[in-house]
């Protein structure tokens, strides 16, 4: 039996339903010389980067910006697919608390209670926990791996200012 890594079966479900995979691949036109931060993602609700590629980079520079495009790229991956799901599920939800209350509640048009929500919000926080818990313990190993390419980089470009001088 061949194990298929759990990133690759998302990316496929996301790219099958049209959400793209590569969120550091949207262009933007970037003028000034720091990264631009986008509007909220309609589908991840991340504030997007389009980072800034100075001409003249230096090759840890390029590094540590491909490496926070990769994390970013992961990190809108998984809150698309958790929005996504997050969605659906509260969507059944409603569904389920409207039949329960029978045809009088759909004539008014009576919306859910805090309460009402509530009991969802905590079964889906009970339902996903452990994969919260995953995502957290992998996102401060991804942060935490940019630090040695971040001081490189910075390094780089202080050395590159100096030998200006």
């Amino acid at each position: 039996m061949t194990m298929v890594p759990c990133g690759l079966i998302w990316r496929r479900f996301l790219a099958n339903r049209g959400f793209s995979n590569k969120a550091s691949e949207i262009v933007a036109e970037v003028t000034g010389t720091s990264d631009v931060y986008g509007p909220p993602d309609p589908k991840s609700s991340l504030r997007l980067i389009t980072f800034y590629i100075p001409p003249d980079e230096t090759a840890y520079e390029k590094e540590y910006r491909l490496k926070r495009a990769l994390v970013q790229d992961w990190n809108h991956m998984f809150w698309t697919a958790h929005n996504v799901q997050f969605n659906q599920a509260k969507e059944q939800f409603v569904m389920s608390v409207m039949e329960r209350r029978g045809n009088d509640a759909n004539v008014t048009g009576q919306p859910l209670t805090a309460d009402d929500l509530s009991e969802f919000y905590r079964a889906f926080l009970d339902e996903n926990r452990e994969k919260h818990l995953r995502y957290n313990i992998e996102w401060h190993k991804k942060n935490i791996s940019l630090l040695w390419p971040g001081i490189k980089a910075n390094l780089s470009r202080l050395k590159k200012q100096v030998s200006f001088m």
